[in-house]
């Protein structure tokens, strides 16, 4: 079962002191910002850092030894009151690479939404196989091998957002 941790998100906005020295109005609400919710900085694969200032709602760790890869998701509420996600995902061979997937919700339904709808057989690294080379029987046995991989990365997946959900819920 995947490790959740939830975060207690404070009500209580920090009280604001006077700024001496601003020099504009954008200055200024970065600051007040920074106040009420640290900065976050996340990678995101094939895009530019996804930044924003909130606070982290929720993670969860789905480490499993059987599987050569393993998500861990992170829930964010920004300071204008929209979700993110970041769904991270980690191989454990030399020559994988992590993936970091980051995306805003208006709110938990889109949040719910799309974690139900992600495919996580989009995770898995390309396959490539010498055709030439191969006979009709090893193609569909390595053909079933890989249904069978996407099968155990979507099984973890989905255990690890019903974990994530099911904590958020309760």
């Amino acid at each position: 079962m995947p490790t959740v941790t939830l975060f207690q998100v404070s009500e209580d906005l920090v009280p604001m002191s006077p700024v001496a020295h601003v020099a504009t109005h954008a200055d200024r609400l970065r600051e007040l910002a920074e106040r009420i919710a640290p900065l976050h900085v996340l990678r995101n694969t094939g895009y530019r850092p996804f930044a924003f200032n909130g606070q982290v709602l929720a993670t969860v760790c789905g480490i499993d030894q059987v599987l050569l890869y393993w998500y861990e998701i992170n829930v964010y509420v920004n300071v204008l009151g929209a979700y993110v996600s970041d769904i991270r995902v980690f191989g454990k061979g030399v020559n994988s690479n992590d993936l970091f997937r980051v995306a805003e919700h208006e709110d938990l339904e889109a949040l719910h939404t799309y974690f139900e709808h992600y495919d996580p057989c989009g995770d898995l690294p390309p396959i490539r196989y010498d055709t030439s080379a191969t006979s009709a029987a090893a193609l569909t046995l390595q053909a079933i091998e890989l249904q069978a991989e996407m099968r155990r990365i979507s099984d973890h997946y989905q255990s690890t957002v019903g974990a994530l959900l099911n904590a958020l819920a309760g």
